[in-house]
């Protein structure tokens, strides 16, 4: 999977197990807010092969998060946000919204 193609393609972008709970919550909150997030979906058993595809995409980045550990891994506007605990706080801290709108993906 090329996974760096998926994330250039769409504005927002999870990447999620089929059975993670946390993954169910942060694509309904984005849901809530108003966007449509594509979710790659990818079964349990796979979960360290995609987590070592993504580290290994994100070694360039300068980011505090290093790169994603845990799924799911949320890209907004191509740029690796972080996971459940960090959507979190995006929200909670009031970031999260003017992200998505600077993403394109809310108008409002």
């Amino acid at each position: 999977m090329d996974f760096a193609k998926l994330i250039a393609k769409n504005t927002i972008f999870i990447i999620s197990t089929s059975k993670c709970y946390m993954c169910f919550l942060v694509k309904s909150l984005l849901v809530s807010l108003g966007v449509n997030p594509m979710v790659f979906k990818e079964e349990e058993e796979e979960k360290s092969s995609v987590l070592m595809k993504l580290s290994k995409m994100n070694e360039g980045f300068s980011s505090s998060t290093g790169g994603p550990w845990d799924l799911p891994a949320v890209y907004i506007g191509g740029k690796y946000l972080g996971g459940f605990d960090k959507v979190m706080e995006s929200h909670v801290k009031g970031g999260l919204v003017p992200m998505l709108k600077e993403a394109g993906a809310l108008w409002l």
